[in-house]
């Protein structure tokens, strides 16, 4: 949850982040330099369920190769815990 909340971050003041880019931020900040580009590209198809599924206003600007929001969003999961994530996104899917 920890790589989501920094993508987040990042993307958080509106700029176009290019995916090389998110790769090295997230190696600094996790200050994991084996952060593979294989497991990036996992968390980029998270972009995907936050943008589905959370109403994340994020797109992928062509022009620039990177991510953006496309107007000011705040990442609901800041004030939860990994547990309570994974509880809630299970009840949702039993509700659904």
């Amino acid at each position: 949850m920890e790589r989501y909340q920094l993508i987040d971050s990042l993307l958080s003041d509106g700029k176009i982040v290019p995916f090389d880019d998110i790769l090295v931020f997230l190696r600094s900040e996790l200050r994991d330099e084996k952060l593979s580009e294989s497991s990036m590209r996992r968390d980029i198809r998270y972009i995907r369920y936050m943008r589905e599924s959370l109403s994340a206003p994020l797109a992928y600007d062509d022009k620039n190769h990177g991510w953006k929001y496309t107007k000011p969003f705040q990442f609901p999961a800041q004030g939860f815990s990994d547990d309570e994530i994974l509880s809630l996104h299970l009840m949702r899917k039993l509700l659904a």
